[in-house]
This record gives structure tokens, C-alpha cells and sequence, in this order.
């Protein structure tokens, strides 16, 4: 029965990210001109298009070494061969939960479960360290309108991903929380020692941190190098769609709609994206046939990367099972 419940609660959750990803695609290409559409992407240079996937490629390389500089026991390729798992299955329904999902299984299998969970957790949250002071620092310099909505959902985002775990560095706040744990463990229900004992991991990992500011600090810099290229990238698809942005603007849009594409209900992100950035490049005067085309761009190039880096995971993986295969031969 719990199973049944299990597959259900599943195939709904992938429903639902297959309906919010066509709803958006069928709202960002409501009212489209085709014809300044197909005009528009036959004038681009494949060259841009091929410089900007190579960029998006280096991103995700510096994005898996920010996870291998916390633990640098771990193998460096096995932590990138995780991170296009992760990719990869990110394109499947359920989007960014399938692909962390999918990345924690094989860390699992280079470290200690909870020390994977724990790398996990410290990793996503303090990406937005980096992406969104950006996003500050281009709203700042920037002129958009309605800036204090982006000043306000950047903001709390920078705070929120400061505060777990980026405070816990601080030995104040890992004695707050673990007085947090040790109440959670005293509590009668299953979910409370499972809270706690995930909290007192979490002040463990953070207290280690702490003693290894280079650690710290290598980690925030190659973030912030993956965000710089993945807004290069972005840049060069602009440039060669015909659209005339500020680098500082790409700064903002770029930390706005990473916002967006946290949320879980989704394909891969398909539909947050162009929904998101087709409605922020509306501010700069970008018609919508235009501004859709730089996200769909982005998609389609971040599905083919993510196909390419499945499949070198994939006949990686292969690989080591016919070492192992032979070695016991």
C-alpha cells in the first residue's frame, strides 16, 4: 500500500512538472510573430551559439569543483561525472529534485551518505552567495523599473542562503541551532530525531568549514567564476540574437531568474526560464518574438549539453564496471 502511495504521490509530482512547463511554454509563445521568430534565429551565427555551449560547459565543470573543494578527499572526477548525472536527470520530470536526487545517490557512493547530504546542502544554498550579490551589485548599477521588487526578492534570497548554512560558520549561531537540535530530539515524534540529528550533521560539517577559510573561500570564488560564465554565455546569445544589454543588466536578470528556476515543479527548468527572462528582457523594449528566442536558446543549448554530459557520465560508469569486472576475472 505504501508503495502504491509512493508511485502515486511520484507520477503526480511528474504531472504537475509536465503541465507548469507547457503552461508557461504555451504562455511565453501566446501571440508570437513567427515570422520575426524564424527571421531572427536565421540570422544568428552558429559560431556564438557554439562559443556560448562551451561556456555553459565550463560553468558546470567550475560548479562540480565547488563541491569537490569542501571535501577534497573525494575524487575530482567522480565529483564532476555526479554533477552531470545530476544534469542530466535534472531534464527529466520533477527537475532539480530528480537531478539532486540523482547527483546524492552517486556522492554516496565516494563518501559517507550523511557527509554527502551534508556537502549537498552547504553546496546549493551557498550558490546563491555568489549569484545574487551579483544580482545586487547589477541592480545597483542598473536602471530597470520596479527595482525594489528585485532589490527585495534578491535581498531575502542573499539573506536566506547566509543563513543556512552561511551563519553556521559563525560559532554563535551553530550553538543557537544545536540547542534547536537537542529540543527537536526530545520530542516524541520520528521526524524530530531525524531533524535533529540532520541539524547536529549540518553544525558539524560548518564547524569544520569554518577552521578551513581557504576552503570557504575557494568554494564562493569558483561559484562566482561558474555564475560570471553562465552570464558571459548568456551575453553572447544576446549579442547574437540582435539585443543591445548592459553587462550590469545581465548581472540582475541572470540572479532573477535563478530565483525562478528554484522552484521544484518543472522540466529541467522549461517554462521558468522563458517565462522569466521573455517577461524581465520586456522591460529593455525586446519584443516578445525576440526575447523568447534567447531563453529557448538557452534551454536548447542546456538540453544538449545535459544529453552530452549524460552520456559521458553514462560510458564513464560503463568503463569502471568493466575494470572491475576485469580485475576479477
Amino acid at each position: 500500500m505504501k508503495r502504491l502511495k509512493g508511485k502515486a504521490r511520484s507520477l503526480l509530482r511528474h504531472a504537475l512538472s509536465i503541465a507548469v512547463s507547457a503552461a508557461l511554454l504555451a504562455f511565453v509563445l501566446a501571440g508570437a510573430d513567427f515570422e520575426q521568430f524564424s527571421r531572427t534565429l536565421r540570422a544568428v551565427r552558429p559560431a556564438w551559439l557554439l562559443l556560448a555551449g562551451a561556456l555553459l560547459v565550463a560553468a558546470d565543470l567550475l560548479m562540480a569543483l565547488k563541491c569537490w573543494a569542501l571535501r577534497r578527499s573525494m575524487s575530482v572526477r567522480g565529483t564532476i561525472m555526479s554533477y552531470f548525472r545530476m544534469r542530466f536527470f535534472s531534464l527529466l520530470p520533477g527537475g532539480n529534485i530528480t537531478g539532486e536526487a540523482a547527483r546524492l545517490m552517486y556522492l554516496r557512493g565516494m563518501t559517507d551518505g550523511y557527509v554527502a547530504t551534508t556537502l549537498m546542502i552547504i553546496d546549493k544554498q551557498t550558490q546563491m552567495i555568489p549569484q545574487q550579490t551579483l544580482c545586487l551589485i547589477g541592480l545597483a548599477l542598473a536602471g530597470a523599473r520596479g527595482h525594489w521588487i528585485f532589490f527585495g526578492l534578491s535581498g531575502f534570497t542573499l539573506c536566506w542562503a547566509l543563513l543556512v548554512p552561511g551563519s553556521l560558520l559563525l560559532s554563535p549561531a551553530r550553538r543557537a541551532a544545536l540547542r534547536i537540535a537537542a529540543w527537536l530530539g526530545r520530542l516524541r515524534f520520528r521526524w524530530g530525531a531525524v531533524a535533529a540529528e540532520e541539524i547536529r550533521l549540518l553544525c558539524g560539517a560548518c564547524e569544520s568549514l569554518a577552521a578551513q577559510r581557504g576552503t570557504v573561500a575557494a568554494h564562493l570564488l569558483l561559484g562566482l567564476a561558474s555564475d560570471l560564465l553562465t552570464i558571459g554565455a548568456q551575453a553572447l546569445i544576446g549579442h547574437a540574437l540582435g539585443f543591445s544589454i548592459a553587462l550590469t543588466d545581465w548581472l540582475w536578470i541572470n540572479g532573477i531568474v535563478s530565483i525562478a528556476m528554484c522552484l521544484p515543479f518543472s522540466v529541467g527548468g522549461i517554462g521558468l526560464r522563458e517565462g522569466a527572462m521573455t517577461s524581465l528582457l520586456s522591460l529593455f523594449g525586446v519584443q516578445r518574438s525576440a526575447a523568447m528566442l534567447l531563453p529557448l536558446t538557452v534551454s536548447s543549448l542546456i538540453l544538449l549539453k545535459g544529453l552530452g554530459e549524460g552520456a559521458v557520465e553514462a560510458i564513464a560508469a560503463h568503463r569502471v564496471k568493466r575494470r572491475k569486472k576485469d580485475k576479477k576475472i
